[in-house]
């Protein structure tokens, strides 16, 4: 008769689910192959995804076009599986500079006033504010124009909601035009008012 393993099986963390013969036999053969298949949830990170039996560790075979990803292993003895719980992915951001200036408001716990990471479906904000005789002509979120007012003191705040990807910021400013203005009344020959 042949002899048996047990095989325990762990709960899955956050952001992986069961797929096929995920926890199907608490015991097989001794020597059988356990073959078993798990699925990463989208917004997180595959290279964080770390599968081990009995502390050595398995190569997960992701399934074309999926993410999905099977793993296999000898039941040689009594078998405790291990999966850890995945990172979510996260995005550098980085705000450009011109003639303006552009900080970040949130998150709270940005690298500096100009660059920040945001995981997965997050979300973030910034300012910008033109310099002194330049004004705002548009600000561009991954190629997409962004409507966005002013306040009273000329600084546009952006909010980018849902972050599922790279993000590319644009701002596109330009000097504003000055012209020199004299009033002069003619009666009296001299310059009254000049701008």
């Amino acid at each position: 008769s042949e002899n048996e393993v047990t095989i325990t099986w762990p709960t899955l963390p956050t952001g992986v689910t069961a797929g096929t013969d995920w926890n199907t036999n608490a015991t097989v053969g001794e020597g059988a192959t356990v073959t078993f298949q798990l699925s990463l949830e989208t917004g997180y990170d595959p290279s964080t995804l770390m599968v081990t039996a009995n502390g050595a560790a398995l190569v997960g075979v992701q399934q074309t076009g999926t993410t999905v990803y099977e793993y296999s292993f000898v039941a040689s003895s009594d078998t405790t599986i291990a999966v850890s719980a995945p990172s979510k992915l996260a995005y550098t951001v980085l705000l450009p500079s011109g003639n303006f200036t552009a900080a970040f408001t949130a998150p709270t716990t940005y690298l500096n006033q100009t660059s920040a990471v945001v995981e997965y479906g997050s979300n973030y904000s910034f300012t910008v504010k033109p310099h002194t005789g330049y004004k705002i002509l548009a600000i561009y979120i991954n190629g997409t124009k962004r409507v966005v007012d002013p306040t009273w003191a000329g600084v546009y705040t952006v909010n980018v909601e849902n972050v599922t990807g790279p993000q590319n910021i644009r701002v596109d400013a330009e000097e504003v035009q000055t012209y020199a203005v004299t009033f002069v009344v003619p009666q009296l020959g001299q310059t009254l008012v000049q701008y």
